[in-house]
């Protein structure tokens, strides 16, 4: 009985990784960006930020190279954080957190313009550019 358990939980947690790997953010360069590649570093970002008393400090504070915006007070708690792609661009990429619901934003910045990436396969659901509950997922 317990091989059979351990094989449904490994073999459910396999489909679940496949079905995240088939996930991706579409951005206005056209560039597709799988979604896993985002879920680890954002989970990278708030393992860095999670255990920083942001009470103590409003406002607007860096560590390591992430931005700490706002406080849980004033319920405006955010973290941004560079995404380095595994592609050569020009374009650069940024990921944002609200802290607060922990909701997960892509954005491509090309030359002056900067927007908001669209989570795919369009096919499946209408794109959307936010992502919750991406922490309890692992990574």
């Amino acid at each position: 009985m317990k091989f059979f358990c351990l094989t449904f939980i490994s073999t459910f947690f396999g489909l679940l990784a496949s079905v995240h790997a088939s996930r991706y953010y579409q951005c206005q360069s056209g560039r597709l960006i799988l979604f896993i590649d985002i879920m680890t570093r954002a989970q990278e970002i708030y393992r860095k930020v999670k255990d920083i008393d942001t009470n103590t400090q409003p406002g607007r504070n860096t560590v390591d190279g992430i931005t700490i915006s706002g406080s849980v007070g004033s319920g405006d708690l955010s973290y941004t954080g560079p995404f380095v792609p595994s592609f050569q661009t020009s374009n650069t990429y940024s990921i944002y957190i609200n802290g607060i619901t922990t909701d997960m934003y892509l954005s491509e910045t090309t030359g002056s313009s900067t927007q908001d990436c669209t989570m795919g396969p369009p096919e499946s659901h209408p794109p959307s550019n936010r992502v919750s509950d991406w922490t309890s997922l692992g990574g």
